[in-house]
């Protein structure tokens, strides 16, 4: 690692952060000057050539993944499993950690957010303005890409029994005339996450860690996981590569909103409806074990939901839970909240296990 970072590279790092000489020497344990001799010039005859674990303290002291961003994609097997929310959720867990962050999605609510509504909310305070966003339809993900979407599009116009959407159009046009390639995207960033569900390949191919969102509580997660990580194992030569299992609605919580005030045969009805969904959660997620996928420890309850849920009631569909909004800013002292920091603290410790 040391043998490939170049002094310049070095200090820019360091003034990225807005670190003082000393600042940087301190965090690693160095004098001024041993710092200085790490950024001097490779003629020099100060140089010093810093070492790989001085190199790595550095990194992990001020959040730096280097030479360019790692990337986590958050996926599921379907759709309404969440998977927009909790992008941009532990997204912004990662921002408020000091990394810095962008999404790239193709989500079509964030795609209806007009400009004034994005700006109001990097200036409202909201955990998520810490995060930059990017439309997919504006950024090359890859070498090619343009051209094999044009081929898809003029081959649909051609045959009478397929057909072109005006979105396909649209994102052609605007790829078109993009000057943001995803690899140069990358060196602006310590993370960035993907919210895109276009291509299993090419989430496979950009993704340093891809976080597979399962629903404990659905009956056709286990058959539906099995089908997504063997068309995983199909393209990557029998490796699953960085797919963990992300359980959600992992033994729920009761929604008792409202229902204190009702007949006691109503209650005992929602209790036990709760013992069997949790039992029913439970014994699926043994289910899943079975399946040899890597789990990450850290779970998601219904607790999310639940709080969305309570933030919602009363509230006109304009002032409801949005794109931009998050449990962190909704119930920053609720149980889903720790789940949310939870997750992130241990997607950041695989990604340093990663160098």
């Amino acid at each position: 690692m040391s043998d490939v970072i170049k002094p310049e590279e070095l200090k820019a790092l360091r003034l990225s952060r807005g670190l003082s000489i000393k600042d940087a020497a301190d965090s690693v344990g160095r004098d001024y000057r041993t710092w200085q001799g790490y950024e001097a010039s490779s003629d020099s005859e100060s140089r010093i050539k810093i070492k790989p674990e001085v190199l790595g303290k550095f990194f992990r002291a001020h959040k730096i993944f280097w030479p360019c961003a790692k990337v986590i994609s958050v996926t599921a097997y379907k759709g309404g499993v969440g998977k927009t929310p909790i992008t941009v959720v532990v997204a912004a867990a990662f921002a408020s950690k000091g990394f810095k962050v962008a999404v790239v999605t193709n989500d079509p609510v964030f795609r209806s957010s007009s400009e004034s509504e994005k700006a109001h909310m990097k200036a409202s305070g909201k955990v998520a303005g810490s995060v930059d966003f990017y439309d997919e339809a504006d950024i090359v993900m890859y070498q090619g890409e343009t051209q094999s979407i044009r081929a898809v599009v003029e081959k649909n116009q051609q045959d009478q029994y397929r057909s072109v959407f005006s979105d396909d159009i649209e994102r052609l046009a605007r790829k078109e005339v993009s000057d943001i390639e995803f690899d140069n995207l990358k060196k602006n960033y310590d993370l960035v996450f993907l919210d895109i569900n276009h291509s299993l390949p090419q989430t496979l191919i950009n993704s340093d860690i891809i976080a597979l969102l399962v629903d404990a509580a659905c009956p056709f997660s286990c058959a539906s996981s099995k089908r997504y990580c063997n068309k995983i194992r199909e393209l990557n030569n029998g490796s699953l590569g960085g797919v963990h299992v992300l359980l959600t609605n992992f033994t729920p919580i009761p929604k008792l909103c409202g229902l204190t005030d009702k007949e006691t045969p109503e209650l005992e009805e929602m209790l036990g409806l709760l013992v069997w969904r949790s039992e029913f959660a439970v014994k699926n997620y043994k289910r899943l074990k079975g399946l040899e996928v890597p789990f990450l420890r850290s779970k998601f309850s219904s607790e999310h939901e639940y709080h969305i849920d309570q933030y919602d009631e009363g509230r006109s569909f304009d002032d409801s839970f949005g794109y931009f909004d998050t449990v962190l800013d909704i119930a920053p002292d609720s149980l889903a909240a720790i789940e949310v920091h939870d997750v992130a603290e241990e997607l950041e410790g695989l990604l340093w296990l990663q160098g």
